[in-house]
């Protein structure tokens, strides 16, 4: 009995290590396919690595998981694609045992920045419908800069941050314009103030602040205006905004 049980754990060990070297294999040629750009064949060689080493396999089934995300990502299918991305995230968040997870967060927040612009050419654009991608893209990039300082991906992460902080500024520029023109200086300032709070690159923006204290001006804020024309005075320069 005991031999039978021997042989059948041996059995058992031994499909383990044939499964193993399988998913291996697969996941060579699925790196070699999507560095030629095949992706189907990649897509389908990283398929075959989780049905051979299972999500048990740990580090494999999430490195797999990426590869899986780059393909997707790279045939501009950017919705599946942070879906993959962000299975890996949440999978190691808080450890620090898995190499390449500044590398999904920079191809999540590529994915979300990319998303905006998927229908472009709709009046208006997508990022002033809806502004959520752009919303998630600028939550990350902030995030990526907070915790990997020295990752390799920084510069198109920053890239990216600016880009964002950019679109965002400009949406809530032409908001504040639209209560301006409207004679409601408040939804103005309100707006304005909450972007200045968001988006801190918007205190260095010259027309933003201009704006803002145009705005205060003409909601008879005279106490904050002079708080603020003090507060930007380096933004401002010689700008007459402050002057009478």
């Amino acid at each position: 009995m005991l031999s039978l049980l021997s042989m059948a754990s041996c059995y058992a060990n031994n499909q383990s290590v044939v499964r193993t070297g399988r998913a291996i294999d697969l996941y060579a040629d699925g790196i070699l396919a999507l560095k030629q750009g095949d992706y189907p064949r990649a897509t389908g060689d990283f398929e075959g690595v989780l049905k051979q080493a299972g999500q048990a396999s740990g580090s494999y089934f999430l490195v797999t998981t990426l590869r899986e995300g780059d393909c997707l990502f790279f045939q501009g299918q950017y919705a599946q694609a942070k879906a993959k991305y962000k299975r890996v995230i949440d999978s190691v968040e808080g450890k620090s045992d898995f190499p390449n997870i500044d590398y999904a967060y920079f191809r999540l927040i590529q994915s979300h920045w990319l998303s905006k612009g998927e229908t472009f050419f709709l009046v208006p654009p997508t990022d002033r419908r809806d502004q959520a991608e752009i919303n998630a893209a600028y939550r990350m990039s902030r995030k990526f800069i907070a915790m990997y300082p020295n990752s390799p991906y920084m510069p198109e992460v920053m890239d990216i941050y600016h880009k964002v902080a950019d679109t965002k500024i400009s949406f809530e520029m032409e908001v504040a314009r639209f209560y301006l023109a409207r004679h409601k200086p408040l939804g103005a300032v309100f707006r304005l103030q909450r972007l200045l709070k968001a988006v801190p690159l918007a205190n260095y923006r010259k027309g933003v602040i201009h704006r803002y204290i145009l705005a205060l001006k003409r909601a008879g804020k005279v106490k904050d205006v002079r708080t603020n024309c003090i507060k930007y005075r380096s933004v401002l320069g010689k700008e007459p905004i402050c002057k009478g």
